[in-house]
């Protein structure tokens, strides 16, 4: 199976990696966004990095402004061509489509946190996340309009950002190893003194058994000229008598209780019944009698 076939099936069952979409925010989007865009390409492509997309924005820009060219100068100045980038705007769309945002002074963090809650959380400054700030210095300025130099050290800057966001687990999960580079596991072979001792008991096994032949057929005819097992198995039966008999004794003693419970049982519904006829007929005399004597007063 080829590695387009394989990428194709991920697809169908919803096992291929996920795309991150990176976006970076600068304020015209013509300089800083443009260097760091083609080196971090050019890194991605040189570490076999996939299944990453870089975008750029602007916050004070239009649409199809061509890069610098100082900025492009820096860029082919390490055999990078990036005559491609164009410039946007940035819109809330990117920023809620993005998973991760990068902006090269804190003035561009704090204006996408203002344009879009969904940024909070993912909107870091570039130099901050990739560790390579030093001290309160953790932002890269705007070369717009300086001199070359100006433009050198800026580079510099995202060079060292760049190298060192590529090394960050973000990037590193999503390295592509070929499938002739990845390693194919090794079978475990027994080792021979395992072998050898596994092999010994079994040759042991069968002398042992040639063996103990004779001396089994010896050990039964000691047994068969030995009357002592009959002794046993008459013995053995009137004990199995005396626990049958044990039973049903038993089972008889359970059924007599049973029977006097039972009989207890009904004399006491009996007692109950000739009582509760006896308050009956209590009651009825008294109120007859008390209907006799209401009577004979209305008379």
């Amino acid at each position: 199976m080829t590695q387009n076939q394989s990428r194709i099936l991920k697809r169908k069952l919803g096992l291929a990696r996920r795309r991150i979409y990176i976006l970076l925010v600068c304020t015209g989007d013509t300089c800083r966004n443009p260097m760091v865009a083609g080196y971090l390409k050019k890194l991605c492509k040189d570490h076999n990095i996939r299944d990453i997309e870089i975008r750029t924005a602007g916050m004070m820009t239009v649409n199809g402004l061509l890069a610098t060219p100082e900025s492009l100068d820096m860029l082919r100045s390490i055999n990078i061509e990036y005559t491609t980038h164009r410039s946007h705007p940035l819109t809330i769309e990117m920023i809620r489509k993005a998973h991760i945002i990068f902006g090269m002074t804190p003035i561009h963090v704090q204006t996408t946190l203002r344009m879009c809650e969904e940024a909070r959380g993912k909107t870091f400054l570039l130099r901050e996340y990739a560790g390579t700030a030093e001290g309160k210095n953790s932002q890269i300025n705007d070369p717009m309009g300086c001199t070359l130099e100006v433009y050198k050290n800026c580079f510099k800057l995202v060079k060292k950002a760049c190298e060192a966001l590529v090394k960050k687990p973000l990037f590193q999960d999503m390295v592509h190893v070929p499938e002739e580079e990845k390693p194919k596991p090794i079978a475990k072979k027994a080792p021979a003194a395992k072998a050898a001792k596994q092999t010994a008991p079994k040759s042991k096994s069968a002398s042992d058994k040639t063996a103990a032949k004779p001396a089994a057929k010896s050990a039964s005819g000691k047994k068969k000229a030995a009357p002592k097992t009959s002794v046993k198995k008459t013995a053995v039966k009137p004990a199995k008598k005396q626990a049958a008999k044990a039973k049903k004794t038993a089972s008889k003693d359970i059924k007599k209780k049973t029977t006097v419970k039972k009989k207890s049982a009904v004399k006491k519904a009996a007692t109950k019944k000739t009582a509760v006829k006896k308050t009956v007929e209590k009651a009825a005399k008294k109120t007859t009698k008390k209907t006799v004597k209401s009577a004979k007063k209305k008379r």
